[in-house]
């Protein structure tokens, strides 16, 4: 501690908790009853693969079917992973169709 802190303390200042830190380089997975630590470079890795491959899935998409047809068929796979997110995270899906309708609406601002 620098000179300062040692003078509020001197002075009859209290010294406060230092917070814990939590490690810059690594994120906490929680499994279970486990906590995995997984580090940044490991995610950063996994996260490049996933954008990569979109690439190469269009790529090879393209081969055998339209441009339309890759674009509705990465639409469909998109909704399909954000509604499987949405089941395991038990987040309810809006059952107003008025907020369906701004949703799906296609029109701009």
């Amino acid at each position: 501690m620098g000179p300062r802190g040692e003078r509020d303390i001197a002075r009859g200042g209290r010294r406060s908790p230092t917070p814990m830190r939590k490690s810059p380089t690594a994120l906490g997975v929680t499994t279970g009853r486990r906590h995995v630590v997984v580090a940044w470079q490991t995610w950063f890795v996994l996260l490049g693969a996933i954008w990569g491959c979109s690439f190469w899935w269009i790529k090879l998409g393209l081969r055998s079917m339209s441009p339309v047809d890759v674009a509705f068929a990465r639409l469909v796979a998109g909704a399909a992973t954000l509604l499987l997110i949405a089941v395991f995270t038990r987040t309810p899906l809006p059952r107003n169709l008025k907020t369906w309708a701004t949703y799906s609406s296609s029109r701009r601002c």
